[in-house]
């Protein structure tokens, strides 16, 4: 997909569109790579690459990413750099610092002297029994007990009745 800036004289850019669904810093860096546009110094300007990155949130880091390869970007919360060297266009807004939807980031180990007391009480205790109840007798928070019980149904090493017990 494509999108064309006309000037009046009609000289003119065509930008590629590539959207992401969501966009770090690493994977930000990782798809401009397969691109084959490599980031610059602070020496040599980056040489503008008629692409544009659309994604919904794109933070500060990603966007620095991003603008080191010459590259435009757009997000939803009104984030924009568009570049192009004919017409000769700059266009630099800036939008939400933070990610106005942030992803829930489910807890992928049982590192962390929290997550280590809550798998404790989990083996200690003897089931059935609720999340809150739980939480107050291994002295963790039931926010961090629930993560730790949802990372061990995830890896099938518990079960949970229909009301989560």
């Amino acid at each position: 997909m494509s999108i064309r800036v006309r000037a009046p004289d009609s000289a003119g850019t065509d930008f590629d569109i590539v959207t992401q669904r969501s966009l770090n810093p690493m994977q930000a860096g990782q798809l401009l790579d397969a691109t084959g546009l490599e980031a610059t110094t602070s020496l040599r300007k980056p040489k503008p690459v008629d692409l544009v990155v659309i994604a919904p949130y794109l933070s500060e880091r990603t966007r620095e990413v991003i603008a080191a390869r010459g590259v435009s970007y757009v997000d939803s919360t009104g984030n924009v750099r568009l570049q192009s060297g004919a017409p000769a266009l700059f266009v630099l807004t800036s939008g939400a610092d933070k990610d106005p939807w942030p992803e829930d980031q489910p807890l992928k180990s049982l590192r962390g002297r929290g997550a280590g007391r809550a798998l404790r009480s989990v083996v200690d205790f003897r089931p059935p029994f609720g999340v809150r109840e739980l939480a107050g007798r291994a002295n963790v928070s039931p926010a961090t007990l629930a993560r730790v019980i949802d990372l061990l149904s995830r890896e099938a090493l518990l079960t949970r009745d229909a009301r989560g017990v």
